[in-house]
């Protein structure tokens, strides 16, 4: 492994990087007796400084998921590694979300017709009523006006 983010395997040859669960970039290595996929920008991190705190991320300061330059790479605590995704726009939440159910109009409609049954709301939207609740209260969608 280089300061560049370029993973080499043990005979030297450059190793086939793949994109994985939130598109942050990996690889296979046998360690521990097994095969196992690795994150490159944590084993970067690793290497040039040194081994994770307690508590911490791998984190990108340029918001990049596959830019693994160990330059651009430090440890961070999970606050300061969400507030940097915020600030880079990269942070999922509403519509970029994966597991989102409803959209930002949605949510303007639901919040407009907030006097109308919690059950009548959940079931034109295909929500829970909790979930209905939950954006009401703004506990959920708080960057929705």
């Amino acid at each position: 492994m280089d300061a560049s983010g370029t993973v080499y395997g043990k005979t030297g040859k450059i190793l086939r990087l793949f994109a994985g669960v939130g598109g942050y970039l990996r690889f296979t290595t046998y360690e521990s007796g097994r095969w196992q996929q690795v994150s490159v920008h944590v084993k970067v991190c690793e290497a040039f400084h040194g081994p994770r705190p307690f508590g911490h991320h791998a984190a990108h300061s340029n918001g990049v998921r596959t830019d693994n330059r160990a330059s651009n790479l430090s440890w961070k605590t999970a606050s300061d590694n969400e507030a940097d995704k915020l600030e880079h726009g990269v942070r999922a939440r509403g519509e970029t979300h994966g597991m989102r159910k409803l959209t930002e109009n949605q949510v303007r409609e639901i919040r407009a017709d907030a006097h109308l049954s919690r059950r009548v709301l959940a079931q034109r939207y295909g929500v829970a009523v909790r979930t209905i609740e939950s954006v009401i209260r703004r506990e959920h969608w708080r960057h929705v006006q």
